[in-house]
């Protein structure tokens, strides 16, 4: 908008950012052959080898094993929850992610028969300034694990989650995509072959809101989806 704002007063906008896409392309090339690249590699190889993903309930899956008739559920929770669920985060050091991740945990476990809670969250990937005004496709999904064990109180599934959740962010430069692709020869690697993870969780904040430049006025309108990536999001 602040560029429309400059044309629509005769003004060459300024660019700001001399970096582009294909320069996040060129140093994320680079990466893959760092040291601390393949330490990132070596993490999620042992993680994924030994990861065992649970069926979706049947209860929960698309009827006719398709997601195309797929729909958004909304729900807006009550500030008092949220108030809430914000002192426990607090409390127990911990973010509003790790604390609503930790309940959804509790709710999956609920719904089938394994302990081990499995979920994939995409991480927005522009963990450096430089990158916040580049137009790019930089999401990278993290798979996410742990166990909920019915003797546990919340709190110590809270910390579970906390732990789980800064240690695979550590690694979250390693670009998930790269996982089953050898890089030198191009193939790809047999062992850590998994199942397709069913659950995907986000929390994301909202902002998105209205804009005014010029007499343009842009606003949010309602999301219609066409189809579903996963059977539960």
């Amino acid at each position: 908008m602040d560029y429309y704002k400059e044309l629509l007063h005769g003004r060459e906008p300024s660019v700001g950012n001399s970096l582009d896409y294909g320069d996040y392309a060129v140093w994320l090339d680079a990466q893959r052959n760092t040291a601390e690249y393949e330490s990132h590699r070596n993490y999620w190889k042992q993680r994924i080898q030994s990861l065992q993903v649970p069926s979706l309930p049947a209860a929960w899956r698309a009827s006719g094993g398709t997601e195309d008739a797929s729909a958004l559920q909304s729900m807006v929770l009550p500030r008092a929850l949220t108030d809430s669920l914000l002192l426990i985060a607090q409390r127990y050091h911990a973010t509003f992610f790790h604390t609503v991740l930790a309940a959804f945990g509790l709710l999956l476990r609920a719904h089938q028969s394994s302990a081990q809670i499995v979920v994939e969250t995409p991480m927005s990937g522009r963990d450096q300034s430089e990158l916040e005004g580049i137009v790019g496709a930089f999401v990278n999904t993290l798979p996410l694990s742990f166990p909920v064990d019915a003797q546990m109180r919340f709190h110590e599934l809270l910390r579970a989650v906390r732990d789980r959740v800064t240690d695979s962010l550590e690694h979250a430069q390693f670009r998930q995509e790269d996982m089953l692709v050898d890089q030198e020869s191009g193939s790809r690697d047999a062992s850590i072959e998994q199942s397709p993870i069913p659950v995907t969780f986000i929390c994301q904040q909202d902002f998105v809101r209205p804009i005014t430049a010029g007499g343009v006025a842009l606003t949010a309108i309602p999301s219609v989806s066409p189809g579903a990536l996963r059977p539960l999001t």
